[in-house]
């Protein structure tokens, strides 16, 4: 060439290239250009990198590619490339970003299995991380769809005998404390209920709220047609109205706009329709129809014990919430010196109504969150381990762009946006897998979790899987050029795959990740363990009763057609003692509320017993076959017959934890309780004591339990009717409903179902939890079961010659895969290490969880552990059986 070249420049590239004249007259043009340069006055280092750049070009770069393509067909691809379409334009070759770019995309097809490998890691990763953080934003983060819901507060009163436990307003308590208080812009109250629906081919239940007036306005929400409640539909007597929500307004009504003035019958009663809801509002889980006043009663007025309003408060813009809660807490004690006899012992809660809406609900959303972060985590530390052994192959190829001139940076630019690519890649298609799988986990918590309506993909959730997916690629990108670094240099031509090599990728960069994994996995399982023990401890809670073919069913009469207190008792009466006779039937019964669903608590004392002596206590109407039907053990005494009705002398059944609190050191049958504050002559004799039962649900105690019949003292409207069949309960499905028609046609049983499925239904939440994250527990044990055999099977792959000399001096096969396999279960040991110190705190996470079960449970840890090490035996003994199967020869003459 006539042209005389930098210093340093690569002479084996002119040697490579010598055959193709085109590519000659290339380097001989910059070669020129570089002395004219010079003669121009610029600085060596100027027109150095000037020419390297020119070097360095888009198309021109691919000459590098001869090295490894001495094939005749990439030589002729090479030379129309270098000849046609590569040298028109020189905006192209001046492009270093774009060729960056494409150099990636090149990089990524030319290795598919490690392409498809790193974007399944990465999808099943931040998939799962882009679904449950789903779910966490819409029911966690995201504000609740009122105006300024910052300001909105959930109030309730405190019972601070029964351990400070929340229950609702009584109503004369809330209407003190709405005229009192100067913190809150106004307090409205409301109450879930039911209504029959009649007018139609038959009788329907219906989902319904009352609420006071001003709750609307307080909430920022108008009816889109019509208008909301009034000050004087509060008060009982008054013009009986409803207001229907947008759906029902849709489906019951078919979107009539002359829907005002429209009547509906409602538990008998015939009411007015004046509004209808806008489409957006949602207030309650359930979706309610239809829209109540209060209608408080003189009697409601005066029963400050009763309590069953819920309040919702607004606090005013300039008021602090702790300045709130202070005087809220004033109203009270005030109320509690004026009212000693009913308010004695009562606080007042007020806590921020999205807290109250998410309720323990947090816990389990954030252990789902943190227990799938704990995937990606492993899936990043798979994807760092590939890349690693990726770049160690690929080292000849960096070792050739480098005597190029390529400089570190752009060396790590380039990698930088092959992993973001891949990155991105993988985010999309995660983001597209969680879409898909969205609707379904919202299947899994419908009736578990609250605002699942409010659960959508938004903008934050792109934002997230954003930021998680470009992370990865940055993680990538630093943990190569760390390893990279180690070399003390630029990788040289010579030497990929020698021992040099060898020590290098031996180093613990590769096992520190692997460490990492198994320690995040034993942490996971450890989680799922924990879940597991207490899972199967909630299934072997006695109950205090059979749930096994036992029928279940809800009545509510009407007010308006049961208005005294004898129709009422007769109906029940009446029904269950038809069914009885009915054929399938062993015994029936009903109560005002089942076991497991709920609480309605009231305080009692003994009669003579110390003012202050009081002990809060469910209450339980019963008809007398309750006992026999659900099998609820009578310990002494005995259990409710069919003369203990209204004209018999008032009776009690206690169950055993309320009679030892009562009666601590004698026998509580013959004795008498009253309600806290009423007088000796309304007391009652205890004639017998009953078995405990579970009433708030499988994990809580069962409480102080009170049994009174139903017909003695103002029998229920409401009650659940159970009938214990001799056979599959679902068959007397129909029979029950004929049975409930002849006696009241207009009257539907509703919530049917089997007790079996209601204690089913009240671990459903136990469940799918337990579902979840022993999905997400077995994907990070697979994980990192594949990490630590990509990790041995890459160390045997570049220790293959020292295996071979092992072997030929005389080792025997099985020292090799006892070398082997001691070598990747170090890494293990350190990791099960890590992993126990990180279980502890994982185990306060799930701690709230839990039944029964210590977090740091010995049981469930030496389990895990177990498993762990069997997992990542198995994936050391595939490396380590080929490690042992090596041919010296072969190895050999390798080398």
């Amino acid at each position: 060439m006539s042209g005389s070249r930098p210093p340093l420049t690569a002479d084996w590239l002119l040697r490579a290239i010598l055959p193709n004249p085109r590519a000659e007259d290339i380097l001989d043009d910059f070669a020129h250009a570089y002395q004219k340069r010079l003669r121009e006055g610029w600085s060596e280092l100027r027109a150095r990198v000037w020419y390297w750049g020119q070097v360095l070009a888009p198309d021109t770069f691919r000459l590098g590619y001869l090295l490894r393509a001495r094939n005749r067909t990439v030589r002729k691809a090479l030379e129309k490339g270098l000849s046609g379409r590569g040298m028109r334009s020189q905006k192209t070759l001046m492009d270093p970003l774009a060729q960056d770019v494409r150099y990636a995309f090149r990089a990524i097809r030319h290795s598919p299995g490690f392409a498809l490998v790193v974007l399944l890691t990465l999808t099943l990763g931040i998939g799962a991380n882009t679904a449950i953080f789903s779910v966490v934003n819409g029911i966690v983060l995201r504000p609740l769809p009122f105006p300024d819901a910052e300001h909105l507060m959930r109030v309730r009163e405190v019972d601070r005998n029964s351990n400070n436990r929340n229950m609702g307003l009584s109503p004369p308590n809330f209407l003190d404390l709405r005229e009192e208080t100067s913190a809150l812009v106004d307090v409205a109250a409301y109450r879930p209920t039911s209504a029959t629906l009649t007018g139609g081919s038959a009788p329907e239940r219906v989902f319904a709220i009352r609420v006071s007036s001003g709750f609307f306005e307080l909430l920022g929400a108008q009816p889109a047609i019509g208008r909301s409640f009034i000050s004087e539909e509060d008060v009982a007597g008054s013009d009986p109205v409803a207001i229907v929500s947008h759906g029902a307004w849709q489906r019951r009504f078919g979107e009539d706009p002359a829907i005002l003035g429209k009547v509906m019958v409602l538990d008998g009663v015939s009411r007015t329709i004046v509004g209808v809801l806008p489409s957006g509002f949602r207030f309650a889980p359930g979706n309610p129809e239809v829209w109540l006043p209060q209608e408080f009663s003189e009697r409601d007025l005066t029963l400050r014990g009763r309590h069953f309003l819920t309040g919702l408060a607004r606090i005013r813009p300039d008021v602090e919430l702790e300045r709130a809660q202070e005087e809220m807490r004033a109203i009270w004690a005030r109320m509690e010196d004026a009212y000693p006899d009913t308010n004695a012992g009562w606080g007042i809660s007020a806590v921020p109504l999205l807290d109250s809406v998410i309720g323990s609900a947090r816990t389990a959303l954030l252990a789902l969150l943190g227990s799938v972060v704990l995937v990606l985590l492993i899936a990043c530390a798979n994807v760092i381990n590939l890349t690693l052994a990726r770049a160690d192959r690929s080292e000849r190829e960096t070792a050739i762009r480098s005597a190029l001139g390529a400089s570190r940076y752009r060396l790590l630019r380039q990698n930088l946006i092959e992993h973001l690519l891949l990155g991105l890649s993988g985010g999309a298609l995660g983001l597209a897998g969680a879409y898909l799988a969205l609707d379904h986990l919202l299947a899994l918590f419908r009736n578990q979790l609250p605002r699942t309506d409010d659960v959508a993909m938004d903008g934050r959730v792109f934002l997230f899987t954003l930021v998680i997916s470009a992370g990865i690629g940055v993680l990538t990108t630093l943990a190569v050029a760390v390893h990279q670094s180690r070399r003390n240099g630029t990788p040289r031509l010579s030497g990929a795959g020698t021992k040099e090599g060898t020590r290098v990728a031996r180093g613990p960069i590769r096992g520190t990740f692997v460490v990492a994994e198994v320690a995040l996995s034993l942490m996971l399982v450890v989680g799922t363990g924990l879940l597991l023990n207490s899972f199967l401890r909630l299934l072997q809670v006695d109950l205090g009763f059979r749930s096994e073919n036992l029928l279940t069913g809800e009545i509510s009469l009407p007010e308006a057609r049961y208005q005294t207190d004898e129709e009422r008792a007769f109906f029940f009466e009446t029904l269950t003692d038809a069914l009885e006779r009915h054929r399938g039937v062993r015994s029936a019964g009903a109560v005002g509320m089942l076991p497991l669903t709920g609480s309605y608590t009231h305080v009692f004392t003994v009669p003579g017993a110390e003012q202050d002596q009081a002990w809060p206590a469910e209450d339980r109407l019963v008809t007398h076959g309750y006992f026999r039907t659900m099998e609820i053990p009578i310990l002494t005494g005995r259990a409710l017959e069919p003369t203990d009705d209204a004209t018999a002398p008032p009776v009690v059944i206690l169950n055993e934890v309320l009679a030892q609190q009562l009666f601590p050191n004698e026998s509580a049958v013959g004795n008498r309780v009253k309600f806290f504050g009423a007088s000796d002559d309304e007391s009652w004799d205890v004639v017998g004591v009953a078995g405990n039962t579970r009433q708030f649900g499988i994990r809580a105690e069962a409480p102080p339990t009170l049994y009174r019949p139903h017909s003695q003292i103002r029998p229920p409207s409401s009650m659940a009717v159970v009938v214990r069949a001799s056979g599959p309960p679902l068959d007397l499905v129909e029979s029950v409903r004929q049975a409930v028609t002849r006696l009241d046609s207009e009257l539907p049983i509703y919530s049917i179902t089997t007790m079996e499925d209601l204690v089913s239904e009240s671990l459903t939440s136990d469940r799918v939890l337990l579902l979840l994250l022993g999905l997400f527990g077995l994907i990070a044990l697979m994980l990192g079961a594949v990490g630590i055999f990509g990790v041995m099977s890459y160390t045997v792959s570049q220790r293959t010659r020292e295996i071979g000399v092992r072997i030929a001096v005389g080792g025997a096969p099985a020292d090799v895969l006892m070398m082997v396999i001691r070598q990747g279960m170090k890494l293990v040991g350190l990791g099960i290490g890590l992993g126990l110190i990180g279980s502890v705190a994982v185990g306060r996470v799930f701690e709230g969880l839990l039944f029964e079960v210590s977090a740091t449970d010995p049981t469930t840890l030496s389990a895990v552990v177990g498993l762990i090490c069997l997992v990542a035996l198995a994936a050391c003994f595939l490396p380590a059986r080929r490690a042992a199967a090596v041919d010296p020869l072969s190895s050999l003459r390798e080398e």
